[in-house]
């Protein structure tokens, strides 16, 4: 099976002018395993409660499989288990310096300022490099380690519950639709046999004249 990583740029390449959305979300569609379905479900049922990376990790690390796993360990298992992507990643990033970048830490500043969506919207990575103890510099490398490890793991999270609110809404209209055509029967005519007889009689007679 292809990887997502293959399918998202065999797809780019292919077809440029299509959303680079639309070719991630095929590429998820295409990438997926039915390899250790226990521990995907644990994984998706949690995001989908939770929508939080952090409580995702407190809740895993109670499981057997995944006792005494880090953050880091969690995000490294996800990215090629479920978007397929085999390409590695070191773990954890670095700064040009050669310091590591606490993904924990980097998530906990970027949502506690909003999100990544506001974060990027405002450019204020610099800030974000200052509240995690780096220097304003080292802004890009944490854009990029962000970007690169825990937006792909939030923008899957997205995904599937855009997926399971879509199943739940098409099943709702399936339902409506079924209990419309039940109430629905015969509808009674108020017409009775005896007006139309009359409209036949005065017609008749009308034609003798």
């Amino acid at each position: 099976m292809k990887t997502g990583f293959m399918v998202y740029y065999e797809g780019l390449k292919d077809n440029p002018s299509e959303s680079k959305v639309a070719l991630r979300e095929r590429a998820v569609i295409l990438s997926q395993s039915k390899d250790d379905v226990v521990k995907d479900d644990i994984i998706i049922e949690s995001c989908l409660e939770t929508i939080d990376l952090i409580t995702l990790h407190e809740e895993l690390v109670n499981h057997p499989k995944f006792y005494d796993a880090t953050f880091e360990d969690i995000i490294t298992l996800f990215i090629p288990c479920f978007l397929g992507i085999v390409k590695e990643r070191v773990m954890p990033p670095t700064l040009l310096d050669g310091r590591d970048v606490s993904l924990i830490l980097l998530y906990r500043v970027v949502k506690g300022d909003g999100g990544f969506k506001k974060v990027m919207e405002n450019d204020t990575w610099d800030e974000i490099a200052f509240k995690c103890g780096y220097d304003p510099d080292d802004a890009q490398v944490v854009k990029i380690a962000y970007i690169y490890y825990l937006e792909l793991v939030e923008w899957y999270f997205d995904y599937m519950i855009r997926k399971k609110e879509k199943i739940a809404s098409d099943a709702a209209k399936e339902a409506s639709k079924v209990i419309e055509e039940k109430t629905t029967g015969w509808v009674e005519d108020d017409t009775s046999d005896d007006d139309l007889v009359i409209v036949v009689e005065v017609a008749s007679n009308n034609n003798k004249k």
